[in-house]
């Protein structure tokens, strides 16, 4: 797992600018097969077991790399004031990378269940006294 960020003040036009990189390894995927009866077809007496039908970290989920980037403009205002209009940009490249997918045997095997989440922007304000 890496994580860098910076930021930089450009004075002359009172701005900020900053950006933060995360790039993360996938985490260990397993195949479970789920059995909830004998090979007599004999119903188990505690219900449907799970177990690894494969050794763990046998697969691995997509590496997570994503940006975040911000921008502000800020206002000097009287005396110890400042207003700060900022514009924030989650996961700048977009990137849609399988966060976690189906394990379980069947026909939903490896079928994604959750993603990265998409480019969102926010602007904010502050005001500091």
């Amino acid at each position: 797992s890496l994580k860098m960020s910076g930021s930089y003040e450009i004075r002359n036009l009172g701005m900020n600018v900053a950006a933060v990189y995360k790039l993360q390894t996938g985490v260990p995927a397993v195949r479970l097969l789920t059995a909830a009866e004998d090979v007599n077809g004999v119903a188990f007496n505690q219900g449907p077991i799970t177990f690894y039908a494969e050794p763990r970290g046998t697969r691995r989920i997509d590496t997570i790399h994503y940006m975040d980037f911000r921008v502000s403009k800020y206002f000097d205002l009287k005396r110890d004031q400042r207003l700060e209009v900022m514009l924030d940009v989650f996961n700048v490249f977009n990137q849609n990378t399988v966060t976690g997918d189906n394990g379980n045997t069947g026909s939903d095997f490896l079928n994604p269940i959750s993603i990265l989440g998409p480019r969102v922007f926010r602007l904010g304000a502050r005001f500091v006294f």
